[in-house]
């Protein structure tokens, strides 16, 4: 059987060897799934941006190297951290809204499930206490 090499084949990987000679070269950041201490995602930007309950925005970057802009860190009291949305247009350009008058907004990320969700959310707000701890303690400009 031919062996295909055309687009999304992976360079200098031995057919024996498959993912396992890649893993060996790629950098260990993260550690075993139930290990506390794994590091998971990082925060290479955090824009402040006080306005309402918002706090800033955040560019999130995960250990399989996706980057993933717009993340909103919102609330005073108690941060959390919301996925980025984009707003809902009708087919004249108009904003949607529902009949609340509250504008309608669709999710660029969405995870499997609450859990999954909530744990990511997690490891977010961990990476900004590691990154900027100042962002969590008012200390943000």
């Amino acid at each position: 059987m031919a062996r295909y090499e055309g687009p999304g084949t992976l360079a200098g990987v031995s057919e024996a060897g498959g993912d396992r000679d890649i893993a060996r070269r790629r950098p260990n950041i993260t550690t075993a799934p139930n290990d506390a201490t794994r590091v998971t995602v990082a925060i290479p930007r955090l824009t402040p941006y006080r306005a309402g309950q918002t706090l800033a925005f955040l560019l999130v970057t995960t250990a399989s190297g996706i980057l993933s802009h717009d993340w909103l860190m919102i609330g005073r009291e108690e941060p959390w951290i919301t996925p980025p949305s984009e707003l809902q247009v009708d087919k004249d350009g108009q904003s949607r809204s529902d009949t609340a008058g509250k504008k309608l907004y669709s999710p660029l990320i969405e995870f499997r499930d609450a859990r999954t969700a909530a744990r990511f959310k997690q490891q977010i707000l961990e990476a900004i206490r590691r990154q900027r701890p100042e962002v969590l303690d008012g200390g943000m400009t």
